[in-house]
């Protein structure tokens, strides 16, 4: 009953905001676990540089062995997911080190950050957790020129969930279940870039149910359906172990209503002080 509650609550028009209270803006900056400090700042590094050097190193694969495929690249919901996800850990970085600077003082740059930061980790999130069992189930399945057991293949659809799920196990920041709209936003945009490619530049399509030149309808239909449907289910699945997250490190003295209102103990990161890195 309580869990449906705090689900119920999410449903409110504020927790579609980017705002954050102090001690939630604070919690970007540590674990749940530990004030913020030199190990945070230095697991972000390593998470960043690790998905950064896969990236390039796709993109340097790409060129190489696959020259006819680098302008059709960005048409791939794995290329959005991947390109995305490094994006989200470059800016995470970034803000650490800038919050670090200014004290974690609340400055317009650290707000912009963290605001950029939380929606990239949404759409991130939610496309590699909705990419990632696609990919096995149908594709890597079916497609013999996909040679799924590389070590890029493995990351790209694999390696970087997994440290999505480290990452939301280990930090302490928020997550609010109504911001599926922003990977349902990115999902809307990539199915508009996927037709216009298609339609206008007469790419063949790349996935068999999204041939819009051949059935527009169809490819509507279905498009919109994932992009709406997905996101939502994705989301719901990330927040459910936001909860248990929080769970874990509430004392058991502390009223479990504490997870939605952020009203915890010292224990929780996200009303300590900051050390500074």
């Amino acid at each position: 009953m309580e869990c449906f509650e705090i689900y119920k609550k999410e449903y409110s028009k504020d927790k579609l905001k980017l705002g954050l209270t102090d001690s939630e803006g604070r919690s970007f900056y540590g674990f749940w676990f530990c004030d913020a400090g030199k190990a945070y700042l230095t697991f972000r590094s390593i998470h960043c540089c690790y998905c950064l050097a896969m990236t390039i190193w796709f993109q340097v694969h790409l060129a190489t062995n696959l020259p006819q495929q680098v302008k059709i690249g960005h048409l791939y919901l794995t290329e959005w997911g991947d390109v995305i996800t490094t994006t989200y850990l470059l800016c995470f970085v970034i803000l650490v080190l800038c919050g670090s600077v200014l004290n974690y003082a609340d400055h317009t740059l650290t707000h912009v950050l963290r605001s950029s930061t939380w929606v990239l980790w949404s759409i991130a999130s939610v496309f590699e957790l909705t990419l990632t069992p696609i990919y096995w189930a149908f594709p890597a399945c079916t497609d013999d020129t996909v040679c799924k057991h590389t070590f890029l293949n493995i990351h790209r659809h694999g390696i970087n969930l997994l440290l999505l799920f480290v990452d939301l196990s280990i930090s302490a920041f928020p997550l609010r279940l109504l911001h599926f709209v922003y990977p349902i936003l990115a999902g809307l945009l990539y199915c508009v870039v996927s037709a216009i490619a298609h339609v206008y530049h007469g790419v063949p399509p790349l996935y068999p149910i999204l041939d819009w030149a051949g059935n527009a309808a169809m490819s509507a239909v279905i498009s919109f359906a994932v992009a709406v449907f997905m996101p939502v289910v994705a989301q719901h699945v990330w927040f459910f172990l936001y909860i248990l997250r929080r769970r874990f490190y509430l004392k058991p003295s502390e009223p479990t209503a504490a997870i939605d209102s952020g009203q915890v103990s010292q224990a929780n990161p996200e009303n300590r002080a900051v050390t500074s890195i």
